[in-house]
């Protein structure tokens, strides 16, 4: 089984030392996972087949006040509606 795990944050740079991070861990302790990253609450939420086991979510995403997801809080709380057994984990 894997373990599917969904990060979004804003900051690419930042994305892509979380994934080399959770990479490191799933092969040092044997787990076998798919990573999924995303730059917005909007770009993850649009991921019909998307179901999470776990999310890792900033809690800043955007400074834009426009954007509906613009607040890792507010995303969670999408998540729960939309998966409700997947952990939230914040950044």
């Amino acid at each position: 089984m894997k373990l599917h795990i969904a990060l979004c944050d804003d900051d690419r740079a930042w994305r892509d030392h979380m994934i080399r991070l959770l990479e490191g861990y799933g092969k040092e302790k044997g787990i076998e996972m798919l990573l999924t990253s995303y730059g917005s609450g909007e770009s993850m939420l649009a991921e019909e087949s998307l179901c999470p086991d776990a999310a890792f979510l900033d809690i800043e995403l955007s400074e834009n006040p426009e954007d509906r997801y613009g607040s890792g809080l507010m995303l969670a709380r999408e998540i729960n509606r939309l998966w409700p057994l997947c952990q939230i984990v914040y950044l």
